[in-house]
């Protein structure tokens, strides 16, 4: 008898996000072979289901298949950390661009609070928290900016990204530091309302995040 759709839908989208989950924390690791039966004990999830969530991962690029034809867990690459923190920089400047000046008072009190809690996180070395807090602030600029197109196509790159942007606070010292005060300045240009500053802030923001990823990737050479 086969499942109802409803808990097929449910096994099928708990059985991504743990595999997402797995990949992007490195309980997984790039390069790892991923072989379904031996995923099915260790998650508990039926093959059917971690099948579907298995050919989701590798459409968004976290799972590639070998020559052999095999799956295994994406390795982390400068070239395509290059592309994808190109493509995040123009989207992420083109949502501060539409944002500045636009926030209300709640949403700016949010946001100058996410900044202070980016630049105590990095004062205190909990660089993972400088990168989480650091997408709640991104995600309310592009909440403020109204732009759902640009939302969307940098959530069809999140997954990757997120594998990626934690290799620099947490690989390069002085990191954390300098984007505590990069996020500070877009705060501060964009409560300004100064459009073009705002979005070239941002601009450099993230490709300042790109250089020390691939400087960490450079230094172990790739993984």
């Amino acid at each position: 008898m086969s499942m109802p759709w409803s808990r097929a839908g449910m096994a099928r989208d708990w059985a991504y996000e743990r595999l997402a989950r797995a990949i992007i924390e490195g309980e997984l690791r790039p390069g790892e072979r991923l072989v379904e039966m031996r995923l099915s004990e260790r998650f508990q999830v039926s093959r059917t289901p971690l099948r579907e969530a298995l050919q989701r991962l590798e459409q968004e690029g976290l799972v590639e298949r070998l020559p052999s034809g095999r799956l295994a867990v994406a390795c982390l690459t400068p070239e395509r950390a290059a592309q994808l923190f190109s493509v995040r920089a123009v989207l992420e400047a083109l949502a501060a661009f539409e944002a500045a000046g636009r926030f209300t008072a709640e949403q700016a009190q949010r946001l100058q609070a996410l900044a202070s809690e980016i630049e105590l996180a990095a004062q205190e070395g909990r660089h993972r928290d400088v990168s989480r807090r650091g997408s709640e602030f991104h995600a309310l600029v592009h909440e403020v900016s109204g732009n759902r197109l640009a939302a969307a196509l940098l959530d069809v790159i999140s997954a990757q990204l997120e594998r990626y942007r934690k290799l620099g606070p947490e690989g390069e010292p002085g990191r954390s530091a300098a984007a505590a005060k990069e996020h500070r300045r877009i705060c501060e240009l964009l409560l300004a309302g100064d459009r073009r500053r705002a979005a070239l802030a941002m601009y450099r923001h993230v490709m300042n995040s790109r250089d020390a990823v691939l400087r960490v990737l450079g230094a172990e050479g790739g993984r």
